[in-house]
């Protein structure tokens, strides 16, 4: 079960709560409440003493008993802290099982990028809710009246509403990252409709609403009250919001670790302790400024897992009414670092969203911005605007200078406006958002893998037939295991490095492709062939033209360069239209043409004419061709090398030769492109056992001939077998065939069902599927399940 699950009947549980003991203990005198305080902390630490494996392994280890040994407050100094790492390594030793029923799971939003997951009592998340009610009524609330949240909602997708109302709740859901001056007034005129009395939001939406009402003069007249949480509320939104609403904002500190929650009262100034909730401590550090403390909770309200003094990662001061000797602390005066990131500049500098605020404020037309860091010196600056022909103001200008001054010259800046804002892992739009990783990286699509459960299934003794991915479906030559069995029996080609450049097994490359030993390059598989080429051809920005549908690693390789990719899409439908392709390349000007051939999903082929044509036609580009599939065309392009400085063949043993888990690939190019690819390669990347099943590959290619000639023919009495069944299909010149049908998806569970893997391609060409040719004795299990699979579906149409 989880929080959500129960959050309904908490919420009508907790108003009980907050009017039957929040409202009676809150008259409690001060000796009253710190003897309640003394006596729940006992109940505690004594519940996880004898309930619990982690607390009981923990108070025996350092010899403290809380039945005879807690003698209050000050008690607490002499135990453990418990920290996030603890709770993930020992939670199930963390849980009562004594009170489990009724609880449920809940975790954090991750902000540090790895969320905590915990076991809540209902009577734990009653209580929270009652904390709000309590802070609410302190504006007049009154049990369902109506609420206007800007908070967690996110439409899932384009067709849901960028608003929703929850009855049950009384509450109108609004998506806060759709607000913008487009669609302003639709909001408006919803809000307008639905007359909140009350407002709870993320101050930075808060700030948004309030920044645009006071731009456009507008006011929502029936709100009485506003509520914030979830962020840290800067003095500047404060100020913001309560100019355009008046003094009715409350802010709200509180975790989903169930811990301590602390609100504002009436008079506005600190956070008030809902002590009925969780035990604060301030607990000094040397690396903290003056006055700053860490925050350490205990929880008084949740004994299906006790957090006993919890390092809550969070930095706080203390109220100035607070004595610094009390252990019955009643208020917080802030609470630090629960807001934006920092922008981190090359020469250490620490620039908070309170550098950016007056900048932005005094630009004319800005709605919002955000600033995001990638790595340590890419920024990118969103804004939204409603001044048209913003980016050709002075204010523009003046606003980029600004920023300029406070970045630094070494910091690349790209401003963005009016375009979709980044949101952090919990869905909330930070005003400053830091991604560890370079933009090329954190802003493309990854190469996407198909279905993994092959592995899976083989392990557990099923019999599988892998036809998604185009390997072979048996070894072609004995050869390679001879040669690899021997070498295993040497233990240095395991514990040595291999051989760097081996020499052996270019010069049987080169005699293999009629080239000179100096036009090829071994690599640890082809991907690693192509990675090389996009690290020494292509910089950011680069146009790379990519002729589609494709292998779609290239794509994501070169976009995480830095690179733009473009397409020139061919779904083989009459011949290839190589004029047009080459008019795109002289249009356009990429710096990389990056094609398939035969090509990979569809099979065609281009002929060795055609390549020579398209290279001499665009000198000024370098053309890549990836042959991972030539085995099975008439032709490849390889002699062309001579010919051709631009052109790169990549070339792989994983298809025809059957050796896709041990990774080898190479490139055959002109002694200049191979010389600079050397400059970054790897030279130890491939490896031993690589090496010698390459070699011995070659050595005995007459099996691999063999072995390409069975697919060749396979192939041909598949597509005939298609034919037959009424099956539409692309002709192919590789070991595959991409065939249509009309619910690809239903095709491909129904085959997996039967322990065929087949392939969806229907990402790249609507309702198609692709199936990797094998041998007689695979192909003849196929053809027979093809049709049952017609003949069934036949039936049921």
């Amino acid at each position: 079960m989880h929080k959500k699950s129960i959050r309904k009947l908490a919420q009508l549980h907790g108003w009980w709560v907050y009017q039957t003991f929040l409202k009676k203990s809150c008259a409690f005198s001060e000796e009253e409440r710190q003897s309640w305080i003394q006596d729940r902390l006992k109940q505690t630490l004594i519940r996880a003493f004898e309930g619990t494996r982690y607390y009981a392994e923990v108070y025996d280890k350092i010899g403290f008993d809380p039945r005879t040994d807690y003698q209050g407050p000050e008690t607490l100094a002499a135990l453990p802290i418990l920290t996030k790492d603890i709770i993930r390594e020992r939670f199930e030793d963390l849980i009562d099982s004594r009170y489990q029923k009724l609880s449920a799971y809940a975790e954090t939003s991750g902000t540090t990028g790895q969320p905590l997951r915990m076991r809540l009592n209902e009577s734990y998340i009653a209580l929270d809710y009652a904390c709000m009610y309590q802070m609410w009524a302190q504006a007049g609330y009154r049990f369902r009246d109506p609420f206007l949240a800007l908070r967690s909602y996110v439409p899932s997708n384009a067709s849901e509403p960028l608003w929703k109302h929850d009855k049950a709740q009384n509450t109108l859901f609004m998506s806060a990252y759709h607000f913008s001056a487009r669609n302003a007034e639709e909001y408006m005129r919803a809000i307008a409709e639905f007359k909140p009395k009350f407002i709870r939001s993320y101050p930075s939406s808060l700030m948004v609403l309030a920044d645009y009402l006071e731009r456009t003069d507008q006011r929502i007249t029936s709100v009485r009250g506003l509520f914030t949480a979830s962020e840290t509320l800067s003095a500047h939104e404060r100020e913001v919001i309560e100019r355009v609403f008046g003094p009715i904002l409350f802010d709200w500190y509180g975790m989903t670790e169930p811990t301590l929650v602390a609100f504002e009262g009436t008079e506005h100034h600190g956070l008030n302790i809902a002590w009925q909730y969780g035990h604060a401590e301030f607990i000094e550090d040397s690396s903290l400024s003056s006055g700053d403390y860490r925050l350490i909770a205990t929880s008084l309200a949740n004994p299906v897992m006790p957090f006993i003094r919890y390092d809550t990662g969070d930095i706080v001061t203390r109220h100035r009414l607070e004595a610094s000797d009390n252990l019955y602390p009643k208020r917080l005066g802030s609470v630090q670092g629960r807001k934006d990131d920092l922008i981190i500049t090359p020469d250490g500098r620490q620039l908070p969203s309170v550098n950016f605020y007056s900048v932005f404020r005094s630009a004319p037309g800005v709605v919002r911005f955000q600033i995001v860091q990638y790595g340590a010196s890419d920024i990118v600056v969103n804004i939204e605007t409603t001044e048209t022909n913003f980016e050709r103001s002075p204010g523009y200008a003046e606003l980029r200078t600004e920023l300029r001054s406070r970045f630094g010259d070494e910091m690349s800046v790209e401003y963005r406006l009016n375009l979709p804002f980044e949101t952090s892992r919990d869905g909330k739009c930070p005003v400053v958002l830091r991604r560890r990783a370079n933009k090329a990286i954190e802003e493309r699509k990854e190469y996407t893998l198909s279905s993994q459960v092959a592995w899976t299934r083989h392990r557990n003794g099923e019999s599988m037939l892998k036809l998604d991915w185009n390997e072979a479906d048996a070894s072609p030559s004995i050869l390679v295991r001879e040669k690899l069995a021997v070498l295993i029996q040497d233990p240095y080609s395991i514990i040595w490095y291999p051989e760097a450049y081996p020499k052996a097994l270019h010069e049987a490359l080169a005699q293999h492709h009629r080239v000179h030993v100096e036009n090829v390059l071994a690599t640890h598989g082809s991907d690693m062939a192509l990675s090389y080429l996009v690290q020494c051809y292509v910089n950011t920005g680069d146009k790379v033209l990519i002729v589609t549908p494709s292998y779609d690693n290239f794509r994501a390789v070169a976009e995480q360069r830095g690179g733009q990719s473009l397409t020139f899409t061919f779904e083989g439908e009459n011949e290839f239209p190589l004029e047009q392709l080459i008019s795109r390349i002289r249009q356009d000007l990429p710096r990389v043409v990056y094609l398939t051939n035969p090509n990979n999903p569809m099979g065609y082929h281009l002929s060795r004419s055609s390549i020579a044509q398209l290279c001499t036609a665009t000198t000024t580009c370098l053309i890549i061709v990836d042959e991972a599939y030539a085995e099975f065309a008439p032709e490849d392009a390889i002699q062309l090398i001579r010919d051709h400085a631009n052109l790169v063949i990549v070339r792989t043993f994983s298809k025809a030769c059957g050796l896709a888990g041990l990774r080898i690939g190479h490139l055959i190019a002109d002694s200049t492109i191979i010389d600079t690819v050397k400059r970054i390669a790897n030279p130890k990347h491939l490896t031993t056992f690589a090496q010698v099943a390459a070699q011995a590959t070659l050595e005995d290619w007459g099996s691999i001939e063999n072995h390409i000639e069975e697919i060749k023919q396979q192939r041909l009495r598949f597509t005939t077998h298609l034919r037959q069944l009424g099956i539409k299909y692309f002709d192919s010149h590789g070991n595959f065939v991409l065939l249509h049908t009309i619910e690809p998806k239903v095709m491909i569970a129904w085959f997996e069902e039967r322990g065929i893997l087949l392939r969806d391609r229907s990402a790249q060409i609507p309702g198609t599927v692709r199936v990797s040719i094998g041998g007689k004795e695979t192909m003849d299990h196929l053809i027979s399940t093809f049709e049952e699979f017609t003949t069934i579906k036949a039936g049921s149409a």
